[in-house]
């Protein structure tokens, strides 16, 4: 859906007396000093279509004020507003006027029209939200919506879905393999207790080989063929206790490379989930599209 603003017109709107925007559907910038007015006029804009202000608040001031801070009384306070939807321009108006009973003020009511045709408050609220509904109108339009009001499953939902399909990444099945029906989570406690069991596996290789030295100390004044068997026999544990060693200590180099892997990819994901926060010209078209 393509929908633009054409003209708008504000009469006695918070701090506005009388404006009138001219866009004819293009892109336009306000600039102004502060205090004006530009808020006011987004704020008008907004009430037109779904009876908030900039903040998303429905009680707020939207009457002008005299000297004491008291709504003005005896105003009618109107915007209006021509859209372009799809090519087909429509007219939305809304007032809000005084309730007068016995010359008293006893409270204030909104009056709704679309192309000229009265329409009750719910009716006119029904035919904005098919038009555009509010929270995908303040996704396209306000910067912070998505980043200040979106928890961040919801804007993972919102990104993937932009995204469409995302194909494997390379070594995802090998994990997929290695978790065996298991949770990312169970899988690491999985990693968690090797790696406990390979550290005390390798502390206590130094204890062994000074009991198996004591030991020898028992056979030093019997130098027989038997002692130089068993000799033999201890050496070649320590080679393979040597081997295990080093094993272990390969294994442990190449965990840490991975878990660097990891690290790198996931500073990766950060960055270029801010650039997708940040950046919409790849997905400007998708959106035009939406």
């Amino acid at each position: 859906m393509n929908i633009k603003l054409k003209q708008m017109q504000i009469e006695n709107f918070k701090g506005i007396k009388s404006f009138e925007l001219n866009l004819d559907g293009e892109d336009a910038v306000i600039k102004a000093e502060n205090g004006i007015g530009k808020t006011t006029v987004y704020d008008a804009f907004l009430w037109t279509l779904f009876s908030k202000d900039s903040s998303g608040r429905k009680d707020f001031e939207l009457r002008p004020l005299d000297s004491q801070k008291q709504p003005i009384k005896g105003l009618v306070l109107a915007v209006e507003a021509e859209i372009d939807c799809d090519g087909t321009v429509h007219t939305f108006r809304k007032e809000h006027h005084e309730k007068v009973v016995k010359k008293q003020l006893r409270g204030y009511e909104t009056l709704c029209w679309i192309d000229e045709v009265p329409k009750k408050v719910g009716e006119y609220s029904d035919y904005i939200t098919k038009m555009i509904p509010e929270d995908t109108f303040k996704l396209l339009t306000d910067l912070n919506h998505f980043n200040s009001k979106y928890h961040w499953t919801e804007r993972r939902i919102v990104l993937l879905d932009i995204a469409g399909e995302i194909g494997t990444p390379s070594g995802f099945d090998d994990l997929l393999a290695a978790l065996n029906g298991r949770s990312v989570n169970d899988y690491k406690k999985v990693l968690a207790e090797r790696k406990k069991s390979y550290t005390k596996e390798r502390d206590e290789i130094n204890p062994r080989i000074d009991e198996i030295q004591r030991g020898l100390k028992e056979y030093a004044g019997d130098d027989t063929p038997e002692l130089e068997g068993k000799r033999q026999t201890i050496k070649s544990e320590i080679a393979k206790l040597d081997e295990s060693r080093q094993e272990l200590y390969t294994q442990e180099t190449e965990r840490q490379a991975k878990i660097d892997h990891l690290n790198s990819l996931k500073s990766k994901k950060v960055r270029r989930e801010t650039e997708l926060a940040n950046d919409t010209n790849s997905i400007k078209n998708l959106l035009d599209e939406k």
